[in-house]
């Protein structure tokens, strides 16, 4: 099988792999085994930058295609992440503040029950809402840890 892109086309694989890569890679350091595979297939697609007049946008280093700084800055790919990573800090510190919420005044068991008590699912939600509704006003501005009191 073969495919064949466009420049534009191109291009935007490029922005999906930074992502990918984005992704997979962001929280680590150095080169794990598990993911070699994804690094080498980026690479290979890199690789053919040049056939398409790109080749500003790539370059190669110690063996390795990667993207240059021109790409990085260029690209839309990172507006993408950080518009996900903000969705995503938002709905798990509301997610786990609920959950803890949850636990403390229904036990650790609640979970379990949830899906046949509809009292406490309409638990669940007001209090997913009342986080909500706290941090689309205040954001973190009021959120404040305790001081240890041992």
């Amino acid at each position: 099988m073969k495919i064949e892109f466009n420049k534009e086309e191109y291009l935007k694989m490029l922005d999906m792999l930074n992502i990918a890569d984005w992704v997979i890679h962001s929280f680590t350091t150095g080169e794990g085994e598990d993911t070699r595979e994804y690094r080498e297939l980026q690479a290979k697609i890199l690789s053919f930058a040049q056939e398409y007049g790109l080749d500003d946008l790539v370059e190669q280093f110690e063996g390795d295609y990667e993207p240059t700084r021109k790409f990085e800055d260029e690209s839309p790919a990172f507006d993408f992440i950080e518009e996900f990573e903000e969705e995503v800090f938002w709905d798990e510190l509301i997610d786990r503040l609920t959950q803890r919420d949850m636990e403390e005044k229904h036990g650790e068991e609640w979970l379990d029950d949830i899906f046949g008590n509809e009292e406490l699912f309409r638990d669940y939600q007001q209090k997913l809402l009342e986080y909500e509704e706290e941090f689309e006003k205040y954001g973190v501005d009021r959120l404040k840890l305790l001081e240890n009191e041992n």
